[in-house]
């Protein structure tokens, strides 16, 4: 049976190395009944991260700096470190607390490390598995709590300057900023955090400037962090339409975990919010698709995306997947139909001529495509700028104008001279 920790230390990208063996060699011994060895590794465990949380933070406004350094000095030291982190922990006064935190988790915080010397100096007190469980959860509900007065503005400073090109190149690796964001904000700073850090992406209406591809990146991996502040920037971005859009054209595989069994959103994204003209639409609705997030309705889906597709192309591994899901086998019934076909439609036809360049491209020609365009152009009224579209299309395109050649004299008629 897999432990509610052992998701919680895989969910932790923020916790190195160092510490996670901690906690796995606690995890180790309470399998194994252990249960005082599980204790102490796993308070070790935390009490490292607080000792690095401080070490790495920025000083508050309210110390001096001589004070401050005495502070981490004491941290670094082997024979001290370990008193230096209890006492940053109960420090609790408004110009001397380091950690914002309340009396009942200060006070946990202290009720464990005396469990913590139960363990330590063999005294009588009972250590069972429950014990262990429950300083589990107690770090599971309030590790991110822990955050070190003033961090959150001092990281944002930290993401601005690596952000301008004036100072930080382009291609500068940014994980280092994400990995102090969980031990940075605080839950009741985080709304204010994603606000701060989206005006200094935005440019205008929360698009992107023209490196939209780094602040997307960077977005990505907030949510990888997969904690409460991932959760609450999903929200943020699903808030502005062409935000959501942009970044789910970027990164399609995160429609799972935006919408995850959101019915009635997932409904709303396709019919609604992927009619817009968005770079990579496609490569959102191939996503619902993969994921089986369109279920019975997905015949519904793909008719209403291709009746509201003006310029969307599938690349070459989104044709893959949409061949198996009877994509392009419902565009020609569509597009090509017998009667009322929508390459006749003016709106449609002139409007998405990209969208049927395009799918030529990709698609086989077949008799029932050349017939259908025979029909539609050999008398006006028609589509006239789709007509000249095509022409140019044929006459750039020999093979393809030979496939049509080919087909028309097999079928006993004569190509248009408007179209080929």
């Amino acid at each position: 049976m897999r432990l509610p920790i052992e998701d919680w230390i895989e969910d932790l990208q923020s916790l190195n190395i160092e510490n996670k063996n901690l906690f796995e060699e606690s995890i180790t011994c309470y399998k194994a009944s252990a249960y005082k060895a599980a204790l102490l590794f796993s308070f070790l465990g935390f009490q490292q991260i607080i000792k690095e949380r401080i070490l790495n933070a920025e000083r508050p406004d309210y110390y001096q700096e001589q004070v401050w350094e005495s502070i981490k000095r004491d941290l670094r030291k082997e024979e001290a470190w370990d008193t230096a982190v209890n006492e940053a922990i109960k420090k609790r006064d408004d110009n001397k607390k380091i950690f914002n935190i309340s009396d009942d988790i200060r006070q946990q915080a202290i009720y464990w490390r005396y469990r913590r010397n139960d363990c330590a100096h063999s005294k009588p007190n009972i250590i069972k598995a429950s014990h262990v469980e429950a300083f589990w959860f107690f770090l599971i509900s309030n590790l991110t709590k822990f955050v070190v007065e003033g961090s959150k503005d001092s990281l944002t400073k930290k993401i601005k300057r690596h952000f301008d090109l004036n100072y930080t190149r382009d291609d500068a690796d940014f994980m280092y900023l994400i990995r102090e964001i969980p031990s940075a904000i605080q839950e009741d700073s985080i709304d204010e955090f994603i606000t701060e850090l989206n005006s200094m992406f935005a440019k205008s209406s929360f698009i992107y400037p023209a490196d939209e591809g780094r602040a997307m990146a960077f977005l990505n991996e907030i949510i990888n962090l997969n904690t409460v502040i991932s959760r609450k920037l999903i929200e943020f971005i699903k808030g502005y339409e062409q935000l959501e859009l942009y970044f789910l054209a970027e990164y399609p595989e995160k429609v799972s975990t935006f919408y995850h069994s959101d019915t009635t959103g997932i409904r709303n994204l396709w019919r609604v919010k992927l009619n817009k003209s968005t770079p990579g639409k496609l490569s959102i609705f191939t996503s619902l698709i993969l994921n089986g997030y369109l279920g019975t309705e997905k015949e519904e889906a793909i008719i209403h995306f291709i009746n509201n597709n003006t310029d969307a192309i599938p690349t070459e591994i989104e044709c893959g997947h949409l061949l198996r899901h009877g994509y392009f086998r419902m565009y020609e019934s569509l597009i090509y139909a017998d009667e009322s076909p929508l390459l006749n439609d003016f709106n449609f036809g002139n409007g998405s001529i990209k969208s049927i360049i395009g799918h030529l491209d990709i698609i086989d020609l077949s008799d029932n495509i050349v017939q259908s365009i025979q029909r539609i152009f050999q008398a006006s009224p028609f589509p006239n700028k789709l007509r000249i579209a095509l022409n140019k299309y044929f006459s750039e395109n020999s093979t393809k104008k030979s496939e049509y050649i080919a087909i028309c004299l097999r079928l006993g008629i004569d190509p248009l001279e408007n179209i080929i």
